[in-house]
């Protein structure tokens, strides 16, 4: 599998873009987990030469800088289907809706909505998908993929959970939400997390070794997030390989 990170910031990240997930394999269709926001996503795509074609597409929660990306990706791609908590695909829906107007029967005829269920398994795109209900302010699945003997884990946005750890059980990519190191300068700033509902790169880590991760990538980087600070916090808790990609870094498990 090829996992590019097409956006890895927060909402107010200046400097990236963000959440968005794009997977790749031989014998599978390409599938996107979260759709950056708005125009973003066809940005990040076009950055990496591949063209706004993905049929499959994961929504991990209603947030807008997860689902924004779906109204292009609805104008652009016949059949879309989408699949999610039943409250974000409602949610997919209105968008369309509302900013479609008049046109919008016309995106949402070849939109297919497909709701999901925790401790299920899919075959979604060619990929045995199983989802995790985990903690944050609204519905949220983790997303764990398989195909060809590897496995990819993708936390969304949570606190730490056993349901999270389970997700990334042996992983061989545990890409976890880590919005910024434990020590930021700002102490308040990282108080808050818990009403945000976001872990830190330490609790990531922490995580990540429970689980059995072979890899550790931190995302979802806030606009005051120092990678470097996150990177060493996470370094000293997990033991493999651990790294806070750029927006459009590839993966090849």
């Amino acid at each position: 599998m090829k996992i590019y990170t097409l956006g890895t910031g927060a909402p107010l990240a200046y400097t990236r873009a963000t959440m968005g997930i794009l997977v790749e394999a031989e014998g599978a269709q390409p599938l996107l987990i979260d759709t950056c926001s708005g125009n973003e996503l066809i940005r990040r795509l076009h950055a990496l030469g591949k063209p706004l074609h993905q049929h499959h597409a994961i929504l991990t929660h209603r947030h807008g800088d997860h689902i924004g990306g779906v109204l292009p990706l609805a104008i652009a791609v016949q059949p879309l289907h989408l699949y999610g908590p039943t409250d974000t695909l409602d949610a997919a829906r209105q968008l369309i809706e509302l900013t479609y107007g008049e046109i919008a029967y016309r995106v949402l005829d070849q939109t297919s909505f497909h709701p999901v269920a925790p401790g299920a398994s899919y075959d979604i795109g060619g990929y045995q998908v199983e989802f995790f209900e985990v903690q944050h302010r609204v519905t949220t699945y983790a997303v764990r993929l398989t195909h060809g003997g590897k496995i990819f884990a993708y936390s969304a946005d949570s606190v730490p959970c056993e349901n999270l750890i389970a997700c990334a059980r042996d992983a061989d990519l545990f890409l976890c939400d880590a919005i910024c190191a434990a020590q930021e300068e700002d102490p308040a700033i990282v108080a808050d997390l818990r009403k945000l509902a976001h872990p830190t790169a330490d609790e990531a880590a922490v995580m990540a070794q429970q689980a059995g991760a072979k890899q550790l990538g931190l995302v979802h980087l806030a606009r005051y997030a120092t990678p470097a600070k996150m990177l060493a916090e996470a370094q000293a808790l997990f033991h493999g390989p651990v790294d806070v990609p750029d927006d459009n870094a590839c993966y090849v498990v």
